[in-house]
């Protein structure tokens, strides 16, 4: 199920009211975002005063300001934030085999200057925010980067509580899967994150 908030959000990204938006966005790493998150089968608003964090690949909602974070989302005013990110020993734990993992040719992404560069659109802000969006940095996590630039034919995906990076056309048709991220790829919008319920 998704809440009807969500799907407004969602339908409004699709139907190009904001690929203006995504066209400047375009090879800079950055990308839109419904302010969601997925919950005993469902995709809902998160709620005032929280936001979504991710430690070692797993997904949880918070309502207090952490430590040690990384900054990856801007929603209005409000940070959306993703913290304790796992370490390339982390990922290399994962039960990836050589061959699945999507990001091994992944290039290193520096965050320090996308979110210099997203400081630059600020005056979108106001706007995504008015339909439940945001500005999200796209990135991965890979064997060899912390944080690695997504590969254009790769989504982040959050099932069970827990990220995956896979390739979209395994996912883009599911049933169960549910966009809530999107950048343009050579001019083409395209969904690189979602859930799968």
């Amino acid at each position: 199920m998704i809440h009807p908030t969500v799907k407004t959000a969602i339908k409004k990204v699709e139907d190009g009211k904001f690929d203006s938006f995504l066209k400047i966005l375009e090879n800079k790493n950055l990308g839109i975002f419904v302010n969601a998150y997925a919950g005993k089968g469902e995709v809902l608003p998160i709620p005032d005063g929280y936001h979504q964090s991710e430690s070692n690949l797993e997904i949880c909602l918070s309502n207090e300001k952490e430590e040690s974070v990384v900054q990856v989302g801007w929603y209005g005013q409000i940070h959306a934030l993703c913290s304790n990110h796992p370490s390339c020993e982390d990922y290399a734990h994962q039960k990836y085999k050589p061959e699945d993992d999507v990001l091994a040719n992944a290039t290193e992404l520096i965050v320090s200057s996308v979110q210099d560069e997203a400081e630059k659109h600020r005056d979108m802000l106001d706007e995504l925010f008015a339909d439940g969006l945001g500005l999200f940095i796209v990135h991965g996590h890979s064997r060899n980067f912390t944080f690695a630039e997504l590969p254009h034919n790769c989504v982040a995906v959050i099932e069970n509580g827990k990220t995956h990076f896979r390739y979209r056309k395994d996912v883009i048709n599911m049933p169960t899967f549910i966009p809530n991220i999107w950048r343009m790829e050579n001019g083409t919008r395209q969904v690189v994150g979602g859930f799968v319920v």
